[in-house]
């Protein structure tokens, strides 16, 4: 389908109804933004969807020049349509992205029924640099530095092989050139905050801190709740999924939190 025409029908969707309410939430990673979304998910009130894809290709191609400002102007508007098109027009669709996804913000200014909320781990870089070292196994100390060397001077060739999703966050790389695992793991955790401080005044809520949202919950999840119309009565089931997922999972990958 030409974008033309996909842009066109997303807009046709919407023609005679459309969810009250849309939220678009944002947060680095491992910072238990799964948990998070979950919390917001509440059978006939809102639907979640985790990680678009189509938002995660728009985001990586924007940092790596695949697309431009103008493209994204009509395309991500376009893919949030397409996106809650099922969702019935007395429920709220939740959307919740990967980290590189917060560039796309700036975007959703022609929709103001989208409600922003960023969600941020403190000292969250060394569980990311865990993540970097399971994925890339015993070698990753050798593994990394050739990765970082090749994208810093061949970056198209390396997005063919390996994708955009790799460095999703690529300006910041080009920026910063880390140069091994710890360097990488800093720059994929600070860039979604420097996308966050460009456009914060479009969200609807202070940052919402993973510290608090474990420690806290029922205090965030009712502030949050009242900035996106969800009701009080929801956080009771919010708050006992809360308590399931951390005794099944943990908390973003780190050891088991007891809540009584």
């Amino acid at each position: 389908m030409p974008i033309c025409d996909f842009i066109s029908w997303t807009k046709r969707l919407e023609m005679y109804e459309k969810p009250k309410e849309t939220v678009f939430f944002t947060s680095p990673p491992r910072s238990a933004s799964t948990l998070f979304g979950a919390m917001l998910h509440h059978k006939g009130r809102s639907v979640t969807f985790g990680e678009p894809y189509a938002l995660a290709q728009l985001s990586g191609g924007f940092s790596e020049g695949y697309w431009n400002e103008e493209d994204l102007k009509e395309l991500v508007p376009a893919a949030v349509r397409a996106i809650r098109k099922n969702v019935p027009k007395n429920q709220i669709c939740v959307i919740k992205t990967s980290s590189r996804e917060i560039q796309l913000v700036p975007f959703l200014k022609s929709m103001p029924e989208v409600k922003h909320i960023f969600l941020w781990r403190k000292n969250g870089m060394d569980s990311i640099e865990r993540v970097i070292y399971r994925s890339l196994g015993e070698y990753a100390d050798t593994i990394a530095p050739i990765y970082l060397k090749i994208y810093q001077s061949a970056r198209d060739t390396f997005n063919f092989f390996m994708g955009l999703l790799l460095f999703g966050d690529g300006w910041i790389f080009r920026l910063l050139k880390p140069q091994d695992v710890k360097e990488a793991a800093f720059c994929t955790y600070i860039a979604p905050y420097i996308s966050y401080l460009k456009c914060s005044k479009q969200f609807c809520h202070p940052i919402v801190l993973h510290e608090d949202l474990i420690k806290n919950p029922e205090i965030v999840l009712k502030s949050v709740f009242q900035q996106i119309s969800l009701p009080d009565e929801s956080i009771s089931e919010a708050l006992e999924r809360l308590k399931q997922m951390i005794e099944f999972l943990g908390v973003s990958g780190d050891p088991l939190v007891k809540i009584s």
